[in-house]
Formats: structure tokens, sequence, C-alpha cells
């Protein structure tokens, strides 16, 4: 469907550059339109540097605008063609609802819950009635029956409801055994009490009940895996209640839970479905009729991706992502319809959305990267932050090669100006690297990090013919003043800059400043670098580079 993608560039007050995109969609669902409104949050201390929009252009093409006018804690409309943002005006009041106290739900333990898709093979291990360690195995054979699923039943002989169920299964025995059903009935008591007492009180009420069916002590990790399991379907976090039971297939996954008492009925009725396909399964899966959407409508993954980061479950949103490649694999190189373009935008953004998501976590986001730069030639955002891991590798060649590569996509990009600047600095390329500098600074004259690193070569730059002090200085100040952000990074090339004109004395004042605010931030490492330079201030040495030479 129709889609326009807009980028948000942002630098906060550290110099660090982040990049936002979201999609505005031309409908996603039955006759219906989410909002057309998206929402950017920046954060204190943080300036818009750009802002970009990907319109959808034809049949096969895609117009990328930029658009001026955006500011911070505003509302704006965007229009196609007109490369500006118009302010919009604020909504009015809501509207006053009244409030009302909800009736509680009633608290119902008699639930059945058929999944849609079977759980992973459990292990079953218990204390048998002869007090013997036993475990299930898989496939199921039972003797010579040959017994295709298995009924696990956890009880305990104090609870009415459990011997009730327990009674049933024994009086229709031959019921079940003819249906190929296994009935394991487990006593949880021995994980609670004294497992001698435990054991004496279950074998009692499996006498009372001349209980036909295979018996024994719950073992505390097959309880927790089942009532972890259970967890995993259900949104409710309840404790496991009594009885509860749960049917697996011949392989030992879990394909129905059951809490409270469970009528054989009903498990030789869910007993006849446990090869059902898997749309059979799904359909069964829900309590009413439908037609289901997913082969219809396509959801964003990023979005819901994106819920799972803020909530800081990061190896939930890359599991999510990871199982949406899986299923949506890459449409194959000889289709060139718009939609096979679409659709591989798509699977960039969430090779995107899962390096962002291994940068969290200091992981390396190097493979994804590639795959969504694969994808999406042109997604800058995955451009930079490849030649980020490149430089931070020490391949300065390939870095470079991303950088330029990115600012043929986006000319005048003052943030790839400057990492192109970085780049060509440690290459040693100082003219180029200047220039570098200079071009990200007309692109944008308040790209504050540029307009350092151009000062600080100025003013530390071991070759002559590279420094002008006079320059560093008012570039520094400039720096200072305009961004009204007293950084010690920042105030560090101020101090440099002063020792260079001979202003030495200036120059241990702002290092002191600058110490100050390093040691406040738990900066140690710049903390202590300022301190050797303010010493070569004190004896009136200004201070000189040496990661500048040919040999850096």
């Amino acid at each position: 469907m129709p889609s326009a993608r807009i980028v948000l560039t942002t630098v906060d007050s550290r110099g660090q550059t982040n990049v936002q995109t979201q999609t505005v969609y031309a409908g996603d669902s039955y006759l219906s339109q989410s909002t057309k409104w998206l929402h950017f949050g920046l954060g204190a201390g943080t300036s818009i540097q750009s802002v970009v929009v990907r319109w959808p252009s034809g049949e096969n093409s895609l117009r990328t605008e930029s658009i001026q006018g955006v500011q911070a804690n505003g509302r704006f409309v965007v229009r196609y063609g007109t490369g500006n943002a118009e302010p919009a005006e604020v909504r009015g009041q809501s509207p006053q609802l009244a409030a009302t106290t909800p009736a509680p739900a009633v608290d119902n333990q008699h639930a059945r819950l058929w999944l849609s898709t079977p759980t992973e093979p459990v292990s079953v291990t218990y204390t048998d009635a002869d007090k013997q360690r036993q475990q299930l195995t898989w496939p199921n054979d039972v003797d010579s029956n040959s017994a295709s699923a298995t009924l696990l039943v956890f009880w305990a002989s104090w609870c009415s409801p459990c011997l009730q169920e327990l009674s049933e299964l024994a009086a229709q025995a031959s019921t079940l055994q003819d249906a190929g059903l296994r009935i394991v009935a487990l006593n949880i008591e021995a994980l609670e009490e004294d497992a001698d007492q435990a054991f004496q009180d279950a074998k009692d009420a499996m006498q009372r009940l001349k209980f036909p069916h295979t018996w024994g002590l719950a073992d505390e990790a097959t309880l927790q895996r089942v009532d972890q399991l259970r967890h995993q379907v259900l949104y409710r976090q309840d404790a496991l209640p009594l009885p509860s039971s749960c049917l697996l297939d011949g392989q030992g996954r879990i394909r129905t839970f059951y809490s409270g008492p469970v009528e054989v009925d009903t498990v030789l009725e869910d007993r006849q479905h446990l090869n059902d396909s898997d749309e059979q399964s799904l359909v069964r899966s829900v309590p009413f009729a439908g037609r289901w959407s997913n082969r219809i409508f396509v959801t964003n993954p990023i979005a819901i991706a994106d819920v799972y980061r803020q909530e800081g479950q990061f190896d939930d949103a890359a599991e999510y992502l990871e199982r949406y490649l899986t299923n949506h694999p890459e449409p194959p190189a000889s289709n060139q319809t718009q939609a096979a373009a679409t659709e591989r935008f798509r699977l960039a953004d969430v090779h995107y959305f899962l390096a962002r998501l291994a940068q969290a976590q200091q992981q390396d986001p190097t493979a994804h990267l590639q795959q969504a730069i694969a994808l999406n030639p042109r997604l800058t955002a995955a451009l930079v932050d490849l030649s980020d891991a490149r430089l931070a590798a020490k391949q300065l060649p390939a870095a470079g090669r991303l950088l330029e590569q990115a600012l043929a996509q986006r000319p005048g990009d003052a943030n790839v100006h400057n990492k192109l600047g970085v780049v060509r600095l440690q290459q040693n390329e100082i003219s180029s690297a200047i220039a570098q500098f200079q071009l990200a600074l007309q692109a944008n004259s308040r790209w504050y990090p540029a307009a350092n690193n151009l000062a600080w070569l100025r003013a530390t730059h071991p070759d002559a013919q590279y420094r002008n002090g006079a320059e560093a200085v008012r570039m520094a100040e400039r720096i200072l003043r305009e961004s009204n952000s007293m950084r010690p990074d920042f105030l560090d090339t101020l101090a440099a800059a002063l020792a260079e004109v001979g202003q030495f004395d200036q120059a241990v004042r702002v290092a002191a400043k600058a110490i100050e605010l390093a040691d406040s931030a738990h900066m140690t490492e710049l903390a202590d670098k300022l301190r050797l330079r303010q010493q070569q201030y004190s004896a009136g040495q200004p201070y000189r580079d040496s990661s500048f030479s040919a040999d850096e």
C-alpha cells in the first residue's frame, strides 16, 4: 500500500546524532484509516538537524524531499511538493468523561485453552507409586496400547475438585485407553510438605478411587516448566490452580491447558484434533468463527517490536523481528514490481531496527546493517551506522566509502560531512578533513561537532601550516556562546586555542573549569587528559595532538 516515510535527524547536547523513522500508510485496516499524525520525542537539550520525507511518487519511484520549518514543541502539516512545514492549530480541550466504577470480573478457575501452536516438547519426571524415579518418553509408547496422547493432571489429596476429576477418569478408563490416551496424575503436595506424608496421602486417595492409571509425585522442575509454558500463552500471571491438566501429543508437546476439573468428553474431543493442520488449529484456538486478516493486511513489525524495546525487552523485540524475517522471505531478484520494492524496503527497515537493538545491547550490528543496505541501498541511516562500525574497527577506507555513498544520496548533510572529516583525519588526509568540516558548517552553521573538530585541529595540529590560533579561539568561543552548553570537550578546545595564541593564564583557568565538569560527569579519561594539558599551559607550552601524526 502507498506510504510516506519520515526521517528525523537530531543532535543532543553531547553532539551525538539520532535518527528516528516513522511511516504513514494510506490505509491499513478494513474501511478505516489510522491517524496521519506522527509524534517524535526529542528529549531535553536536543535540536533538530533535518527532516526528510520519502513520498510515493509514481508506480516505481519514490521522491525524497527535505522539509524546512519544523521546530520542537509544535504540530506541523507537511504537504507534498512544498518543502515547508505549516504550523497546525492545537486541538481543543478534550471532552470531560464521567468516572464510573467497573464491576469486578468473575474469577472463574474452570477454563480450557487450545493452543494455536503447540509448545516445545516437555520433559516430565516424577516419583512413581513404587517410589522409583520415572520419566515420560516421546514418542509415546505405552505397553501394547501405542497411546498417542497423554493427559497430565496435577492434583492434591485435600482438593475436592481434584478427586472429582480423578474419579471420572477412573470410571472411564477403558474409553480413554481405547482412544489412545495415557493418563498421568501427579500429586504436588510433596513440594510443599513432608514427602513421606504426601506420598501416603496420595496413595490412600488413589486406593479409595481405585485409580487404574499412572500416578506419582510431581517433580518441581516439571511443575515449574509446565507453569512457565502456561504463563507464556496467558496474559494473567496467576498461580497454577488445582486441578490443572494439559493434553500432550505423541511428541510431548502441550496442545491444551485445562483449569479446574476437565470433562472426559472434552479431552476425547481435543484428542481427535491433535493432528489437525496449522490452519485448523488456528481456527480451533478461538471461540468464534471468522476470517483471519493476516492474509489480507500487513502489520507494521517495527511498531510492534518498538513496544518491546520501550519496555526494555530487547530479546523479545529481536525474537519477534527474526520471526518476521523467517515468515517474510525476500522477494526474488526477478520480481521488480512496486509491491516487491515495498517489501524489500520493509525488510530493510526490520534489519536496521535489529541492528539498533544489537547496538543497544553492546552487540555487533554489522550483519544486519549490511543486509539492510543490500535490500535498500538508499537507507542512509544504515550506511552511516555501518561506517561507524568500520571506523571503530579501524577499517578506514571502508568507512570512507560508506560515508561517500551516504553523501551521494543526501548531499549537504552536516552530520555525514563531519563523520567523513573524522575518517579523513585518521587517514592523515588533513586538507580533505578540513574541507569536510567546512562543508558541514556550510550546510549547518550550528553543527557544533564539526565546528569543534575544526577548532581543535586549528589549535593543536603539530604542523604549523594547519594551525590558526586566532581562528580556533573565535570558533571555540562561538561554539560555547551559541550552543549555550558548558561541555568539558568544548572547554578543552577553547583552552588549547588560548594556549596556541599565548594566553596561557586564561587557558589554565578554562582547563580547570573543564576538569571540574568532567569529574562531575565521571568522564575520568577526559579529566586525566585535561590535567596533563593544564600542566603544559602552566609551563607556558601549547598542546600538540600527536594523533594527527602520519603514523596514526
